[in-house]
């Protein structure tokens, strides 16, 4: 497989531990063996919102790609985008048109339905500080009560993990900052730890554990 290391070029990538969508590029990058070069942007101070970086990316949002001239915001576009050109082929991304379509029709769904709905139900709670709301909490128990039925068989997508697997992972990974517990729905519980045996699991996730980790111990000492 190709990988930036390779070619003598690697693509920018700015990311933050604490963005969902960041860390499925990290995971994705990792395990395809393609090689960037980490920029990290802090969003609890903002950083996404200074002029430098409003000038590479004017939506503010993290990850964003940069790779010569190409600007690109919007994880699951990086994430195609990486390993057609980085790694083509790679098994979680294969060339098959079929398994692609249904790969590309789960980021879909995980952009405009998974990862918005988790979003609406943590964001508030992470970044303003307010309690949860219980009305978006059963939106979000629909999100996977919804993930549960389509999980046929060990991943999403077939025998192996794919782009829409490490995807959907990183979407849920939002719900741990709300101590969420997944064991009512079994076979997303049983899946979500096959993923985390991932190689380079760790890698991608352990950086968000660390600031849940670090919350939680500021919590304990303002009580």
């Amino acid at each position: 497989m190709g990988s930036g290391a390779s070619r003598g070029h690697k693509p920018t990538l700015y990311q933050s531990a604490i963005s969902g969508p960041s860390r499925a590029v990290l995971l994705a990058a990792k395990t395809a063996n393609i090689q960037l070069d980490l920029k990290h942007i802090d969003l609890m101070k903002g950083e996404n919102k200074e002029e430098s970086f409003l000038k590479i990316n004017p939506e503010h949002t993290v990850p964003t790609l940069v790779d010569n001239d190409l600007v690109l915001p919007e994880s699951r576009a990086i994430l195609t985008y990486l390993v057609d050109k980085y790694a083509p082929g790679h098994d979680i991304y294969p060339k098959s048109h079929e398994v692609r379509a249904r790969i590309n029709r789960l980021l879909f769904r995980d952009l405009s339905f998974v990862s918005a709905k988790i979003g609406e139900f943590m964001f508030p709670q992470m970044m303003q500080q307010q309690p949860p709301d219980a009305d978006k909490q059963q939106e979000v128990e629909k999100v996977l009560d919804y993930l549960e039925g389509l999980l046929k068989e060990e991943y999403f997508v077939g025998d192996r993990a794919t782009l829409a697997d490490i995807s959907i992972l990183a979407s849920l990974s939002v719900l741990e900052a709300n101590d969420w517990k997944f064991e009512r729905w079994t076979k997303v519980n049983e899946w979500r730890n096959r993923m985390k045996e991932m190689p380079h699991y760790e890698y991608a996730f352990k950086p968000w554990s660390e600031f849940l980790q670090n919350m939680k111990s500021k919590h304990q000492e303002q009580e």
